[in-house]
């Protein structure tokens, strides 16, 4: 156990928020695992200020497991940490610090393991995925997808996602996607409103319209026989970010709203996206003789969207590789609200992909975010079980799963 709290404390040593590089993080990386033989490739953003990582080990030409994880953490701003943040310790057999659970701590447990890897004749590859910006959209893991065959030239027969689910199988995540929408009206003195138009009160109309549609989506289910595994089986909105105005005493001419809606399929998500098209439309066609939000204009822009991952026909676990994943992790699948690089993956690699890492959700975002110093244990045991399955012995049937 020492070395994988010295690994993450190091892990977390990199301060790599989202708005800052992980380029140190990625070089560090890059170093550990070549050293132990993984073939590495780096692919740069545009900037050149961020990078994801592979990091292949064993027969590139066979199909293997992808165990993918990202780099980036949120911030610490605004948060009563009672230690610095990016300095980890550990007290009461949990190691704290930011990361600790989202996602450094799986990370590190790759890292732990290295030395076993490169001990082992693997006859299927195992492929790391270090990824940047998945806090703020999945940009890095969007990217990586978009050119995979240059990396990964063999299709999976599985991705791991090392997220925090306190090492239980997540099969299904909601899908999630990122809208700006702004109101434009007419400026004028606040005690003159006929000769103005309120983007303001354009914007709580649409507010109160999303609002409306997430009651529905909530008692139509209520009064269903859904039996879907999320706590909050429904299309859920929220509007992040409300900004506009200049002054209390004039007409606002603009307000702009930031908004997200999750979704359990795309059918649902295009049936919102068409209602609120057409409230909008509605709203500047009937508006126009209407003396505070007259001449209205509305403008919508989605701008991320994250795939639901979403268990399927055909997209079930090796029953071998099942079967391990099981007697390791003692649980059966489960379904979650947020949501994560997997879909992105699943779409990409068209191979059977679930969540399954050390920590827990609860702890992610929060000052002194912590993880339990078994469920690093356990994330190691995990992986050490996914290498032997890769080697010669388990494709020759000899390991039993059982």
């Amino acid at each position: 156990m020492p070395e994988i709290i010295d690994n993450l404390a190091c892990l977390i040593s990199y301060p790599t928020v989202s708005r800052d590089s992980n380029i140190e993080l990625i070089k560090f990386l890059e170093k550990e695992f070549s050293h132990y033989g993984a073939n590495c490739y780096v692919q740069y953003n545009k900037e050149k200020n961020k990078a994801n990582l592979v990091a292949a080990f064993g027969p590139e030409t066979e199909p293997g497991i992808v165990l993918a994880g990202h780099s980036d953490v949120v911030p610490t701003e605004g948060q009563d940490w009672s230690h610095d943040p990016f300095e980890a310790y550990v007290k009461d057999n949990r190691l704290y610090g930011r990361g600790a659970c989202d996602m450094k701590g799986f990370i590190a447990a790759i890292l732990t393991c290295l030395s076993k890897i490169s001990e082992t004749k693997l006859s299927r590859p195992l492929y790391i995925l270090i990824t940047y910006d998945e806090e703020v959209g999945c940009g890095g893991a969007k990217q990586l997808m978009a050119d995979v065959k240059s990396f990964i030239p063999t299709k999976p027969l599985a991705c791991i996602v090392g997220e925090p689910t306190l090492l239980k199988i997540v099969d299904a995540h909601k899908g999630m996607k990122l809208f700006k929408t702004v109101c434009e009206g007419k400026p004028a003195h606040s005690s003159l409103p006929e000769q103005g138009s309120s983007a303001a009160f354009t914007a709580s109309r649409l507010m109160m319209f999303l609002e409306d549609f997430m009651k529905t989506q909530r008692i139509n289910h209520k009064t269903s026989n859904a039996t879907l595994g999320f706590s909050s089986p429904y299309t859920t909105i929220n509007v992040g970010k409300v900004t506009g105005g200049s002054a209390v005493n004039i007409i606002p001419e603009r307000c702009e709203l930031i908004w997200e809606c999750r979704y359990i399929s795309n059918t649902d998500a295009r049936q919102l996206t068409h209602s609120f098209e057409n409230f909008c439309n509605k709203l500047e066609t009937n508006c126009t003789h209407e003396s505070f939000i007259k001449n209205t204009k509305i403008n919508t822009e989605e701008y991320s969207m994250i795939p639901s991952l979403t268990p399927s026909e055909g997209s079930a676990l090796p029953s071998d590789l099942d079967r391990l994943l099981r007697r390791i992790t003692n649980s059966s699948n489960e379904q979650v609200n947020y949501c994560t690089e997997a879909g992105i993956y699943q779409a990409a690699f068209s191979c059977p992909t679930v969540i399954c890492g050390p920590g827990s959700i609860e702890q992610a975002h929060k000052a002194d975010e912590f993880v339990d110093l078994d469920q690093l244990d356990k994330a190691m045991m995990l992986i050490h079980s996914l290498i032997t399955y890769c080697t010669e012995e388990m494709s020759a049937g000899v390991i039993a799963c059982d």
